[in-house]
């Protein structure tokens, strides 16, 4: 169960504010904030970010709950009527920042390709702030996907290794802009989608086991295939920008 901060009446009715609610709030804003300063850094313009970020929200919560939805997809198959039932619980961030990505990217590449580039490299630490604070709340309101520790009752605190990796990795890509020299526009954003994909593939093995599906004899971690795409991804994006330059 998730914990509550407070419960309150309002108009009549008992209104809960959780943890988990609060933190998915402050992940977003602190996301806002960072990809604003990132900007202003990079002289780029500023004033369409709060136009598009209702969009932005709604495909990051389309992409979330759809995502939890195949990582469990033998319950929803029994269960279809569920699917959309989000309140229940269910949200996976790592589709939710996919699909918040994909409307970014769709609108970068219509309105501004000429800086896409250099938009995408803003928004990678963007998204390792958001990241982090998003997993910073699952964990404090009680969230355990980690798998149980070897003869323990306990389980591997996955959000907070997870909090802890892209607090590390938002240093990384902060520190590489300020200190790295000869640094080209995209540089930032494909490295940081491989050091994500190699982070989210090595944090994976602390999952529980019960996010792992079969199809016939063969067994897969569905957050291991979305590291590894990330990962060729980045690797891709970077090589064949290499060779364009």
């Amino acid at each position: 169960m998730l914990k509550e901060i407070i419960t309150f009446s309002l108009f009549g009715q008992q209104v809960t504010l959780y943890y988990y609610g609060f933190f998915l709030l402050l992940a977003v804003l602190a996301g806002v904030l960072i990809l604003y300063r990132e900007l202003k850094k990079r002289q780029l313009e500023t004033k369409r970010i709060l136009d598009n970020i209702l969009w932005i929200l709604l495909c990051g919560v389309l992409g979330g709950r759809l995502a939890y939805v195949l990582f469990h997809c033998g319950y929803y198959l029994d269960n279809l009527s569920e699917i959309y039932q989000y309140w229940y619980g269910g949200f996976y961030f790592g589709g939710a920042f996919l699909g918040a990505f994909i409307y970014v990217f769709a609108w970068l590449y219509l309105k501004k390709r000429q800086e896409l580039l250099s938009w995408l490299d803003a928004s990678i630490e963007a998204i390792f702030v958001s990241y982090a604070v998003a997993s910073l709340g699952s964990y404090i309101a009680g969230v355990q996907s980690g798998k149980m520790f070897a003869e323990s009752l306990s389980k591997h605190p996955f959000e907070l290794y997870q909090a802890i990796a892209y607090v590390t990795l938002f240093f990384l890509a902060t520190a590489s802009y300020r200190y790295v020299k000869n640094l080209q526009p995209g540089d930032i954003f494909f490295a940081g989608m491989i050091l994500s994909g190699i982070t989210q593939f090595v944090l994976a093995f602390a999952l529980d086991d019960s996010l792992i599906f079969r199809i016939g004899s063969l067994i897969f971690n569905p957050v291991h295939i979305l590291a590894l795409l990330v990962l060729t991804v980045g690797v891709i994006g970077l090589i064949m920008k290499r060779r364009n330059t």
